[in-house]
């Protein structure tokens, strides 16, 4: 054995990164799949999500047909379709967001102006 390997073995299990990093990839699939989230998924109300409505019903469905398949995969693929739909719905909220707080900041610098203005006077 060379000395490199002998020194690994004899340091505590909480310092080997080769540990942690394995403990994490068993403990969460999602870093060694970048596309499946980790986080539960917003309450799936139809109301809420206009833009992903028809793959939250065949998500529904498909845990509805597939009581005991749905913990071993069986649903895995729309939950990643799911997942992209809900982040571009929340870039479109984030733009339109976006857009509207610029418009409010623009009436906000132009009534600062006025009153300016009128403080001058």
């Amino acid at each position: 054995m060379t000395s490199e390997l002998q020194n690994h073995r004899h340091q505590p299990p909480g310092n080997r990164k080769d540990l942690e990093m394995g403990a994490n990839f068993i403990l969460f699939p999602s870093l060694r799949f970048p596309f499946i989230s980790r986080e539960m998924h917003p309450p799936l109300t139809l109301h809420r999500h206009p833009m992903c409505a028809e793959i939250i019903e065949e998500f529904q469905k498909c845990h509805l047909d597939h009581p005991v398949k749905k913990f071993f995969g069986e649903c895995t693929n729309l939950k990643i379709k799911l997942d992209r739909c809900f982040r571009q719905e929340k870039a479109l909220k984030r733009k339109a967001n976006f857009e509207e707080s610029k418009k409010f900041k623009e009436q906000l610098q132009a009534y600062k102006k006025e009153i300016a203005e009128k403080n001058e006077e």
